[in-house]
């Protein structure tokens, strides 16, 4: 049935005492075998609990949430009693215990759950307060508000140390030592600090790491760059093996100020493969230099992009798929063209196209003349 259908005839003082004599009058030493002063033999402890069965302390103390540091050790326990009172015993009645660093019991908790809810725990309740106030030859205060989950608490308190009693659909039994709360509360708070100054040692040295990495990265993407591009951080002088201001000498006749297609050798992956235009001043120095390659997932794209900016800094033009780039007056794009499934990259010599521009305008007046000669 449950608890026993309780046995009220029991002797009192046959209670919840240690087998050694683990409870005097007007004081706690302990429960079930165990002792407060005493540490838990390992071979005592059972299974560990990984969320305590009970986490909240009696309503009379501190109720401050205590955070623990993620490394802290088990503190609650499963634990085969020495000593148990006759209104206790069977299957139904599981027993816990919180131990300390030293495993110094802190909470000895027994947990009865009846098969019969109605009257059992009940009879159960009277039948641990008949008796503790035998016992411990004081009465209990009745606790105005019960603990969380139960109808009716009662408590005892000796020194800096208690015992609470409370009945719901299930009876609990609880001994605390109100000190040796207070010492797994500093264990925990120290455990706490040490934890988080490593965390944040770790944090620093991850920073710092990054720092590092962000750096060789920076430098691997500036070495990248200068693969491709000519001149310093603060020049850009050409592309794609093509100086600026330097004549240039295609293979055949060309068309002044007019994009042709040309060979360029010696270039690295991504542009090794791709096909080239150039569009070349009367006097054969490049005003544009177009390179154009494969890229159906953008990857090239961002590659050089990320080399670009470790070499130049942000762009000026911060687009998704198209990045501009002005140093000292000359331009350099790169353009990720998803229609194509390619990759474009354009150097532009500022003052040639400049110059480009103003013969054309040139040009176009003499063609105007010409056609408007005579009038």
């Amino acid at each position: 049935m449950l608890i026993g259908v309780l046995f009220a005839v029991l002797p009192a003082m046959a209670l919840l005492a240690n087998g050694s004599g683990g409870a005097v009058a007007n004081n706690i030493l302990g429960a079930f075998g165990l002792e407060f002063d005493v540490p838990v033999a390992v071979e005592v402890l059972g299974a560990s609990v990984g969320h305590p069965p009970y986490p909240s302390l009696p309503l009379n103390l501190s109720q401050e949430p205590v955070e623990t540091a993620p490394d802290s050790p088990t503190q609650w326990y499963l634990f085969a009693p020495k000593a148990v009172p006759k209104v206790l015993r069977g299957t139904h009645t599981r027993f816990f215990v919180m131990v300390d660093d030293q495993r110094y019991p802190v909470r000895i908790v027994a947990e009865a759950v009846s098969e019969v809810k109605a009257d059992s725990c009940t009879i159960a309740f009277d039948w641990l307060n008949t008796n503790l106030k035998r016992k411990y030859l004081t009465d209990y205060d009745v606790v105005v508000k019960p603990r969380e989950g139960f109808k009716v608490s009662t408590r005892y308190t000796f020194k800096a140390r208690q015992v609470d009693v409370a009945c719901g659909d299930s009876l609990l039994i609880e001994y605390t030592d109100a000190d040796g709360v207070a010492r797994w509360v500093a264990e925990e708070r120290k455990r706490l600090s040490a934890y988080t100054l490593r965390m944040k040692a770790y944090a620093e040295q991850e920073a710092e790491l990054e720092r590092i990495n962000e750096l060789l990265l920076k430098e691997d993407h500036e070495h990248f760059a200068d693969t491709f591009t000519l001149g310093d951080r603060y020049r850009l002088e050409g592309g794609l093996g093509v100086r600026f201001g330097s004549p240039f000498s295609p293979i055949g006749d060309f068309t002044p100020d007019k994009p042709f297609a040309v060979k360029l050798d010696a270039l690295p992956p991504p542009f090794a493969e791709g096909s080239y235009e150039i569009t070349l001043a009367p006097d054969r120095t490049p005003i544009r230099i177009g390179g154009y390659f494969p890229d159906p997932n953008g990857d090239h794209f961002k590659t050089v992009s990320d080399a670009l900016r470790a070499k130049y800094g942000a762009p000026m033009k911060n687009g998704e798929t198209h990045k501009i780039h002005k140093i000292n007056g000359n331009f350099v794009i790169a353009r990720n063209n998803t229609r194509e499934g390619r990759l474009d990259v354009v150097f532009i010599d500022n003052q040639a196209r400049k110059d480009q521009k103003e013969r054309e305008i040139e040009r176009k007046h003499a063609e105007w003349e010409e056609e408007t000669a005579g009038l």
